[in-house]
């Protein structure tokens, strides 16, 4: 379903969005929860903001990558544009080809190495349809990882 495509690559891209940040800031391994909210415009039917939170486990080795592996794990070939980088806080625009054209740009705000917090606009043509999406994103370390 192609609203399920554009929310899946919308997170995706979120994390993955990051990593242009992160390429200025590192986060702590341990147990981080992901919390989201897309919206998408321009689809034929009305659609609901849709929100969700994921937890991970983010080891030492994911923390150092973690922003690129993202990035690259939704078939996207993004190029960042315009960094703007002030204190904390880092703005970008992109554009990016591969299974979807989208054109966007988005902004995140490092809270130390703990938390960070920012939003994404997007707009792309599927099929003749034009949609745009606004995804606001936020991370937290909760703690350390439980052993399984």
């Amino acid at each position: 379903m192609k609203i399920l495509k554009w929310t899946i690559i919308s997170v995706g891209l979120s994390v993955g969005l990051t990593a242009f940040a992160g390429s200025h800031a590192s986060i702590q391994p341990g147990l981080w929860q992901f919390d989201y909210k897309t919206t998408v415009t321009g689809m034929p039917f009305a659609m609901p903001a849709r929100t969700s939170t994921q937890k991970k486990c983010v080891t030492r080795e994911e923390a150092k990558k973690i922003w690129k592996s993202a990035s690259e794990s939704k078939g996207e070939n993004c190029q960042y544009t315009d960094l703007e980088k002030t204190g904390n806080h880092v703005a970008w625009k992109m554009k990016c080809t591969g299974n979807s054209n989208m054109d966007g740009h988005g902004e995140v705000t490092f809270e130390g190495s703990t938390a960070y917090h920012g939003k994404i606009d997007m707009a792309m043509q599927d099929e003749g349809q034009a949609m745009k999406t606004h995804l606001e994103f936020k991370a937290r370390r909760l703690g350390d990882c439980k052993d399984k």
